[in-house]
């Protein structure tokens, strides 16, 4: 089974031709890689001295400079200088946001434990919020929050020194504007997760 799979997945090597012969009509019923036959191809290439599968690419395991760089998603490639630069602004600004809305939620969270019936809601503006509704839109702030942290560091997981310092800038100059008021040090808080 393991040549089938070899056969299906590296046509153009020398041993999988030769396979490929003897089971050529074995070769139309398997439509797609499996997983496991991924997971084969890797286990194999990583025990061999030289390069069995030339035209597997592997991402970068060490920092690494440069405009070229793939950031979350195979159609977020940067190629020249200006789609890089702007792409690091994009994770800026992102970064930036998610101290925002951390913000907002430790501020939603602090007003909806206030005894006042009338709670001023960040970004609801004035509105009695009743416990339910309060917890349900803390979740959502959460949720939220905890979907561009964690995005914000599979960025980061590219290993390119620039997206890394875009993030961590961002991180910084965002806890600044938004969260480095007196109020801050008067609360203590949970995180909402370990990217800040």
């Amino acid at each position: 089974m393991l040549s089938i799979l070899l056969c299906y997945t590296y046509p153009n090597s020398v041993l999988v031709q030769k396979v490929s012969v003897e089971t050529k009509e074995l070769k139309k019923e398997i439509p797609y890689p499996s997983s496991s036959a991924l997971i084969i191809r890797f286990l194999i290439s990583a025990s061999l001295p030289f390069n069995l599968f030339p035209a597997v690419k592997m991402m970068h395991m060490t920092f690494y400079w440069g405009k070229t760089v793939t950031i979350l998603i195979d159609s977020w490639r940067t190629d020249s200088w200006l789609s890089y630069l702007l792409s690091l602004f994009a994770l800026f600004l992102a970064s930036a946001f998610y101290q925002f809305l951390e913000d907002r939620r430790i501020r939603f969270k602090l007003l909806s434990r206030s005894k006042s019936s009338s709670v001023e809601a960040p970004l609801l503006g004035a509105a009695s919020v009743w416990p339910s509704a309060a917890k349900a839109i803390a979740a959502a702030l959460f949720g939220v929050n905890s979907a561009v942290g964690y995005l914000l560091m599979l960025a980061v997981m590219s290993f390119n020194g620039g997206v890394f310092l875009a993030v961590v800038i961002g991180f910084a100059l965002g806890y600044y504007a938004f969260r480095s008021g007196a109020e801050e040090d008067l609360i203590a808080l949970d995180k909402s997760c370990g990217c800040s």
